[in-house]
């Protein structure tokens, strides 16, 4: 049999490249609003929700929004506006009580990540093809047992997590994943063992078993020669040894086995030798195989709840001079292991959930990290690691295992009666309009007809009616009123912009709000946010969403809407323009004269591509200037020659091999995201310095043949080879080729002549470029502290209006008397556990029967008894106010809140002790340092 060349000049093309984003993470509507993140997410999960607000559309950057435990939130709606935010790429909709997908999803056709977790979904539509952009789909944990054919059509999906299902088909799955050449990451369900449809999935990168039960076909993953990364999860019937020799032909990098069936690994997991991570999760588990120190790539280990695992000699059979990364979470261990002494080359160290109290007298200079969140270690002791240990990094939380406490939600049970905030009194015609003003500058608009009787009749003549305002954590505070929101028997904080409570009264009975004639309350507010809903509560009842109020300034300044525009446009400092590739890389030019850009990549065939003769170039090709010499050998073909032909045949087909598994992750790597020089990006591809970089044929004068040689990535591949013609004498062959080799030598040098001057060109352009692109380094750092300090500047001209008086009204309507409160639920920033202990400054121990921390800086209280666990959020501006059995009232100032660590059981918090009718409101606001209105 003979074995023939072929060869062919293509043109190259391009390949798109999408890298993920990670989100910046936003729990406040207006934070985001303000935010110049590119990468948005909102996350407004188990918030209470009952629709989307309205706000979040004016969030520019949303990529990904969290609408997860909303169980009351009309979900319909709320995804059929979302169709119009087309930045918006990721929608999680975890723990909404769902039986199906939504359909308004299959319209917002740029979603490319649906996460729709721990619901009731019991099929995937055929509708679902619509939202052909998707990327990932995580639907773990919901009852699926149904898939239909549309699924199939999710050509670009990456990542399908289909684990803790019911008993859906998987053949189906693994036919339908087949057919998506984009899935790399495939989690599923494997409690019926491997079907053979799986060896199918030759894209995968990733794959996770559930709960796997392999008693066999073991050799199916052993077909996975792409995978990198395997994942057994809850493990129920699994063989490692016949596991492991199934994958000794693989590349797996990355192995995690959660399975508390294993007492021992097998020592066939040497096989795994390309093993870069290693995870084990194993009650049981006891020892490691003397074959794991065999592992020469294997840097990253992970035990996990292993706290069978104590001998140190397991941890020993690992190779100490590779493990760069070390985690022993959650093992029970009550010292470090005295082995860690022999890893030379760690650099992280992870020991959290374990009850270690000393670190050994660990001094490894090369660690950078050490995480140690719940262990019992002393503050002396990490005084003593710092010293020891100065250029590591300590990450760790003092009590964080403390629960947060239960805040009051219901009823309105004043502290002391004498530092209650009063009423005033109106008496108003029940048949008239009345605007009536209150202290503060608020108006309260009351139209004719306002007021029913018990019985729903309109009122007739005088009614009293009283009101009072609570705008501040102080008057919040004394008032009793709750701030606390019971969401689905969850528990949130309130921050506040303003509280009213209002009532109405004929001759001592009660009065009712008439639905056709409501009240209107204009209350003055030092906040102009958006982000506030509006609360009512009745007598003895929790608090009620209505909606949403309307905000305006008081004296008509615009500052209320530049809260909205702040942005890069209203700053006056242009920002840099980057520099871009100009055309003149695709064509170049030289004087008047052009050059054809390089386009030299040749793919070469395998020996057996075919049997017929090829020449170098067919004529279709001719009009591609690159290689134009080859032109001078159109008329013959060739092949292989030399003493060792099949040892020749071997190395040319392995080159082609090489050559095209190669080629895809070149391509990748030229149109990566990360190639700075984009120059230098965009001339490889189009200028053509590409795997095949040179291609010529010249005399063999060691032999009567001639010489292929195929420069690829700085290296010359030689091969001897011999025209087919019709002569079989070497002098007749060489003496014909005299004459075309000179014509070719001439081609070829001009060929080698015009590259070495685009070579040239390149390189004065990418050297010019790059001094262009450093510039523009700092022509944007200089851009953006400028602009931060313009932003900075807007935002303090903002603050320090809003401070400086109660500027803005909050208007809305009421449908019934009681408390009326402009609140959002508030997310702690840093919540820390309250566990100091507590005297007066005498150092006599206080009895506290109840306990308020006034969030200054959220405009929020938390009211605790005696019972639970107290939180606060130790980011904020806090005062705390204790309320003594005694009737007596305990101060603990902002400045004394920020110079004791609350949070330890050791500190001493020393109050302030006042007789309750010895002190103001307007008293304790100078103590703190709150203006007093």
């Amino acid at each position: 049999m003979k074995y023939f060349l072929t060869f062919a000049i293509v043109a190259l093309y391009s390949c798109k490249v999408s890298a993920q984003n990670s989100y910046d993470v936003f729990y406040s509507i207006e934070d985001a609003i303000e935010s110049e993140s590119q990468f948005i997410e909102l996350d407004l999960s188990s918030q209470g929700l009952v629709k989307l607000p309205v706000e979040v559309f004016q969030i520019s950057n949303l990529k990904s929004l969290n609408l997860s435990n909303n169980v009351l939130l009309d979900i319909s709606s709320s995804l059929d506006s979302l169709k119009n935010i087309t930045s918006l790429e990721t929608i999680k909709l975890n723990e909404l009580n769902l039986r199906y997908i939504p359909f308004e999803l299959f319209d917002i056709k740029n979603l490319k990540y649906l996460v729709i977790e721990n619901n009731n979904i019991e099929t995937i539509p055929d509708e679902i093809k619509g939202m052909y952009n998707l990327k990932g789909l995580f639907i773990s944990n919901n009852n699926v047992d149904y898939i239909q054919s549309g699924f199939m059509h999710l050509s670009k999906l990456e990542v399908l997590d289909l684990r803790k299902n019911s008993d859906y088909d998987r053949k189906t799955v693994f036919y339908f994943a087949s057919l998506m050449k984009s899935l790399n990451d495939l989690r599923v369900d494997c409690e019926d063992g491997l079907n053979s449809e799986i060896s199918s999935l030759t894209n995968l990168k990733k794959l996770t078993l559930h709960r796997p039960n392999i008693k066999k076909d073991y050799e199916l993953l052993s077909s996975l020669n792409g995978i990198k990364e395997l994942v057994i999860e809850d493990g129920v019937v699994v063989d490692y040894k016949k596991l492991f020799t199934a994958l000794s032909e693989s590349e797996i990098e990355k192995l995690t086995i959660s399975d508390n069936s294993i007492i021992k690994l097998d020592e066939s997991i040497s096989n795994l030798t390309h093993l870069k991570f290693f995870s084990i999760s194993s009650w049981n588990l006891t020892s490691f195989p003397e074959s794991i120190s065999s592992l020469d790539n294997l840097s990253e280990v992970v035990f996990y709840d292993t706290p069978n695992m104590l001998n140190d000699q397991t941890i020993a059979k690992l190779n100490s001079q590779k493990i760069s990364s070390l985690e022993i979470n959650k093992c029970n261990r009550k010292k470090l292991p005295d082995e860690l002494k022999q890893f030379s080359n760690l650099q992280k160290l992870n020991i959290s959930n374990n009850d270690i109290t000393v670190f050994n007298d660990l001094s490894n200079n090369n660690l950078e990290e050490l995480i140690f969140f719940d262990n019992k270690v002393t503050s002396l002791e990490i005084n003593l690691l710092k010293e020891r240990m100065p250029n590591c990094q300590l990450i760790y939380e003092e009590n964080e295992s403390a629960e947060a406490a239960i805040l009051a939600v219901k009823g309105v049970s004043p502290p002391d009666e004498n530092l209650d905030i009063p009423f005033q009194s109106y008496k108003v015609d029940s048949q008239t309009s009345s605007t009536l003003e209150y202290s503060s500058g608020s108006v309260i608009n009351v139209p004719e007809n306002a007021f029913l009787d018990k019985s729903g009749k309109v009122v007739t003549g005088s009614v009293d009616l009283t009101y009072r305002e609570f705008n501040d954590p102080m008057e919040i505070a004394f008032s009793g009123i709750p701030m606390g929101y019971d969401s689905l028997g969850v528990v949130y904080p309130f921050q506040s912009s303003g509280m009213v409570e209002i009532r109405a009264s004929q001759n001592g009975e009660e009065l009712f709000v008439n639905p056709d004639s409501k009240i209107r309350i204009d209350m003055v507010s030092n906040s102009s946010s958006s982000i506030f809903n509006l609360y009512s509560m009745a007598d003895g009842e929790g608090w009620e969403l209505k909606g949403k109020d309307s905000i305006a300034s008081r004296d008509g300044s615009e500052i209320i809407r530049e809260r909205f525009q702040y942005n890069n446009n209203l700053s006056t400092i242009p920002k840099p323009t980057i520099p871009v590739v100009k055309s003149g890389v695709t064509l170049l030019d030289f004087g008047n004269k052009k050059k054809y850009r390089k386009k030299g990549h040749i793919r070469i065939y395998s020996t057996h591509y075919n049997y017929r003769l090829v020449a170098f170039m067919e004529k279709k090709e001719m009009s591609i200037k690159s290689f134009n010499e080859l032109k001078e050998f159109n008329k013959y073909s060739w092949k292989l020659d030399g003493m060792d032909l099949k040892s020749e045949i071997n190395r040319y087909d392995s080159l082609n091999q090489f050559v095209q598994k190669f080629n895809d992750r070149m391509y990748d790597w030229r149109n990566s995201q990360g190639d700075v020089d984009s120059i230098s990006k965009q001339y490889k591809l189009l200028a053509g310095a590409n795997l095949i970089e040179d291609f010529w044929v010249e005399p063999n004068l060691k032999s009567d043949n001639f010489n292929l040689k195929i420069l690829v990535c700085g290296d010359t591949n030689t091969f001897e080879i011999i025209p087919v013609i019709n002569s079989s004498n070497p002098k007749t062959i060489q003496r014909k080729f005299k004459f075309i080799f000179s014509k070719y030598n001439k081609a070829l040098e001009k060929r080698r002549t015009i590259w070495a001057e685009i070579d040239k060109f390149h390189g004065n352009y990418l050297e010019k470029y790059r001094a262009e692109m450093e510039k523009y380094q700092k022509d944007l750092i200089a851009f953006y502290e400028d602009r931060d300090a313009f932003l900075a500047n807007k935002r303090q001209e903002l603050s320090n209006y809003e401070a400086s008086s109660y500027n803005f009204t909050r208007s809305f309507s009421i449908d019934g008397f009681g408390y009326w409160n402009c609140d959002v639920i508030n997310r702690m920033d840093s919540p820390k556990p309250l566990l100091a202990k507590m005297y007066d400054k005498e150092l006599n121990k206080l009895n506290i029967r109840e306990l308020l921390i006034a969030d200054i800086t959220n405009n929020g209280v938390l009211r605790y008894d005696t019972g639970g666990k107290r939180i606060y959020d130790s980011k904020s501006k806090n005062a705390i106010i204790a309320f003594l059995t005694n009737g007596e009232i305990g101060l603990l100032t902002p400045d004394e809140v920020e110079s004791t660590k609350l949070y330890s059981a050791k500190e001493e918090a020393k109050f302030e002790v006042f007789k309750s009718d010895e002190i103001t409101i307007g008293e304790i606001k100078e103590k703190i340092g709150m203006p007093i209105n």
